[in-house]
């Protein structure tokens, strides 16, 4: 799916559980299926074979003796920050699970006892995003980081609705206007129930109840260093207006080219798309000593978070459409011009860009490229 990044030819998974009939059942569900998997009894024997060689993905119970789950799991984030994380506990304590999910302890949760197709099929998500070999560089900036700055008026919208209720629209509207923060509540509401398929914002809201809504704003409110340093002027505050417009155009192109509204999912792709680029600010001098792409480092977030794959597809390729690589080329392309069209309005026009082929794709005429034009300026613009 995505030949950007290199392809591991293996991906290795540690499962460790005190109760040896639990690891047996697991062996026996996985024996048929291509994974490769180790069984240890103990938190212990767990960090020793980590230490030895390091696993891409751990399955972890958290009550176990001489060392629970929860400070195995803490001591593999702080030692192994790449590592996807993974709870299967008969823990069913709703608070407990999202504070896990939320302090980044795990990536997702899975309860005792488990559906077997349920468990496979997360076993098989999780080494299909892991075939994606982000080489180490961005490895080493993607693991270590939890939360992602949010814009200031957006810390101003929080205090001025703080506590919020699930279904207000307020917040709704908030998450609309800030990928940081849409990102922040899709990656754990997913993150709760990793069997589900990535959410829409809404979908998200309703996922978490009011108490968990009010907790992941709180850290907002309790640490000023994740709010962006927006200086009128500089050259994050224009890439914000850059990226807002771009959400707007693709909206409105998708209705041009499609004759139909764009749908939730579809949103969520153009708000997150090029949150690299919004990365690359944060963590500017160390992306350029390593010289990591905005395009890479986008995807390569995405998809340690569980992101849909039409996500990190648009992420990577947004600025190379015409890549080999690109399966859905409908909605690449609707980005791609979409960013096209926005890098004109901003008088920063992407040279040797090839729109007309990608207007013949769309079956749209030449001719018609100035009237989108004109229409969207007016529609995003004023």
């Amino acid at each position: 799916l995505l030949g950007g990044l290199n392809v591991k030819s293996k991906v290795r998974i540690l499962v460790v559980d005190d109760e040896k009939e639990i690891l047996r059942a697991i062996r026996r569900m996985t024996f048929e299926i291509d994974l490769e998997m180790d069984y240890l009894a103990s938190a212990f024997e767990a960090i020793k074979a980590f230490n030895d060689t390091p696993y891409d993905i751990i399955l972890c119970d958290i009550k176990m003796p001489d060392m629970d789950g929860i400070k195995l799991l803490t001591y593999i984030k702080e030692n192994f920050p790449t590592t996807s994380r993974i709870v299967l506990s008969g823990h069913v304590d709703g608070n407990f699970i999202f504070n896990i999910i939320k302090n980044s302890i795990a990536h997702s949760y899975m309860y005792k006892p488990w559906d077997n197709d349920k468990l496979i099929s997360l076993l098989n998500k999780l080494k299909s995003a892991r075939t994606i070999a982000i080489n180490e560089d961005i490895m080493e900036v993607v693991g270590s980081i939890d939360i992602l700055p949010i814009h200031p008026n957006t810390l101003k919208l929080i205090k001025s609705g703080y506590p919020f209720d699930e279904d207000d629209e307020k917040l709704y509207s908030i998450l609309c206007n800030d990928p940081a923060l849409a990102l922040r509540f899709i990656h754990i509401a997913n993150s709760l129930n990793a069997v589900l398929k990535p959410s829409t914002l809404s979908r998200a809201i309703k996922n978490l109840t009011k108490d968990q809504i009010n907790k992941i704003l709180e850290d907002y409110l309790n640490d000023k260093n994740l709010v962006l340093n927006m200086v009128e002027g500089s050259d994050l505050q224009i890439f914000w207006s850059y990226m807002m417009n771009n959400k707007e155009i693709i909206i409105r192109l998708y209705k041009y080219l499609f004759d139909k509204a764009i749908s939730q999912e579809y949103k969520l792709i153009a708000l997150l798309f090029d949150i690299g680029q919004l990365m690359h600010f944060e963590y500017s001098s160390l992306l350029k000593a390593k010289e990591i792409s905005h395009e890479k480092l986008g995807a390569a977030i995405l998809n340690l978070w569980g992101m849909p794959s039409d996500l990190i597809e648009c992420a990577l390729y947004h600025n190379d459409p015409y890549n080999k690589n690109v399966t859905n080329k409908d909605l690449v392309y609707l980005i791609a011009l979409s960013n096209y069209i926005n890098s004109i309005f901003h008088n920063r026009e992407i040279q040797g860009f090839d729109w007309k082929g990608i207007l013949e794709h769309f079956g749209k005429e030449e001719s018609e490229f100035e009237q989108i034009i004109d229409t969207l300026k007016m529609k995003v613009m004023n």
